[in-house]
């Protein structure tokens, strides 16, 4: 912690520590916003995933290339949540586990639903990371919110690096039956 830097006399480790908090304590602050806009009006901007997208970048010093649809697009609020959510455990599992400093995020949506995936690019094969703890409930609980929506998501290999896909149909409209 910074008062434990602090105690050690460590203050540039301590300064840090303190900027890091801020920063995450802002971006906590817009997310919750964004929660609130979506609860309010049931729908959500897309293009709120590249801001998840860049504070993650900005965080890590990792390159991210985000690929959203040219326009705005709303979707519900709980399409919204899951592809945050798969976005959200796509790069803290990239910091966790990949050597990658490239990511790729690409986000699209159609008459056929919407589709979200992160990518690992081109890990250093050389870099020999240490497995995680693992024992998180991450990927499963972001499979079974999926299902829920009547989606899938896939985690895999792709070329040397890692990939995570979300798929999702298009809502049901109110009147439909299962």
């Amino acid at each position: 912690t910074a008062q434990a830097l602090l105690a050690d006399g460590d203050t540039t480790g301590a300064t840090e520590r303190m900027g890091s908090t801020v920063d995450l304590a802002r971006q906590c602050l817009v997310e919750s916003r964004d929660v609130v806009g979506v609860l309010r009006t049931g729908t959500a901007d897309l293009r709120s995933l590249r801001d998840i997208s860049d504070g993650w970048a900005h965080a890590t010093g990792r390159n991210v290339q985000v690929c959203l649809p040219a326009h705005a697009v709303d979707i519900d609020g709980a399409r919204w949540g899951a592809a945050t959510a798969t976005l959200r455990e796509g790069l803290t599992n990239i910091s966790r586990h990949s050597t990658s400093r490239q990511v790729s995020v690409e986000v699209a949506v159609s008459d056929t639903g919407l589709r979200l995936t992160v990518i690992d690019m081109d890990p250093d094969p050389t870099v020999t990371r240490a497995p995680g703890q693992g024992g998180g409930h991450g990927l499963t609980g972001l499979t079974e919110r999926a299902a829920l929506l009547q989606g899938t998501l896939h985690a895999g290999q792709h070329g040397n690096g890692w990939q995570l896909r979300l798929t999702l149909p298009p809502p049901r409209s109110r009147g439909a039956r299962p």
